[in-house]
């Protein structure tokens, strides 16, 4: 996605979660719906986090069982592609958040504190190293 575009459209994990959850389906009871042995309830998580995507055969399985187009959920996939490959960050928080089992939100949250401590460690650890070299000038 290009830095000056503004991202319009709904996320492929965005729909089939509000779908599922919609049903009040557990990701075990998408699989039965689906009937397909290839197919494990990790697998269904991450496509609700965002970490994978499913095949076309398995989109029109979805737009079958949630009574929507295909066409949505296509659309719905490439604009979650379009987004994720903004940046790094966005992978790291969708696996924060699948990790976790946490909201996006909570995963961003998450992210910006990891990478606070790190700034704090770095600053810590080059002001020690300092004070050292300061102690023990090189020769």
């Amino acid at each position: 996605m290009k830095r000056n575009k503004v991202f319009v459209g709904k996320l492929f994990e965005d729909v089939i979660r509000d779908c599922r959850e919609k049903n009040n389906w557990t990701y075990l009871d998408v699989l039965e719906h689906i009937s397909d042995k290839t197919i494990t309830e990790k697998e269904v998580k991450k496509w609700e986090y965002g970490l994978s995507y499913p095949d076309i055969d398995m989109i029109y399985k979805l737009s079958e069982l949630y009574q929507i187009p295909s066409e949505e959920l296509v659309q719905a996939k490439n604009n979650s592609l379009e987004f994720g490959s903004s940046s790094i960050n966005i992978y790291i928080i969708k696996r924060i958040c699948f990790i976790l089992n946490v909201s996006f939100i909570t995963g961003y949250i998450v992210n910006i504190l990891v990478w606070i401590f790190l700034v704090i460690y770095a600053f810590v650890f080059f002001v020690n190293s300092l004070k050292k070299v300061i102690e023990n000038p090189p020769l």
